[in-house]
């Protein structure tokens, strides 16, 4: 009965691990400035993944503002030049990753990574 346990607690760690491994080999979710002041957009750092991220930062009208976007989606109504912080998951790659970046101010422009 015992070695039946360890090969189980075994088998999940492994399971777990190469869970892990395809989340980390994916595409990382990354914040972009976005087009318009107080905006961020949410991008990836190559090409590929599709990440949905928990984005958190300063709203622009004072207090905190939390919102979900995916990939490719822009988050607005945040206060320019201010922080804002993601937690993303890729259910495909069953991978969790956190990024942070800063909301677009009235002078920047929004690039591409």
């Amino acid at each position: 009965m015992r070695t039946f346990a360890r090969a189980g607690i075994a088998g999940v760690a492994a399971i777990s691990m190469i869970g892990l491994g395809a989340g980390f080999a994916n595409a990382a979710p990354t914040v972009v400035g976005g087009s318009t002041a107080g905006s961020v957009t949410m991008s990836t750092d190559s090409a590929g993944g599709n990440w949905t991220c928990a984005v958190a930062g300063m709203a622009a009208t004072g207090g905190l503002l939390l919102n979900i976007a995916s990939t490719g989606q822009t988050v607005a109504n945040l206060a320019p030049g201010s922080a804002v912080g993601a937690a993303c998951v890729n259910v495909q790659s069953m991978g969790l990753q956190f990024t942070s970046g800063t909301a677009a101010s009235a002078t920047t422009t929004a690039t591409t990574g």
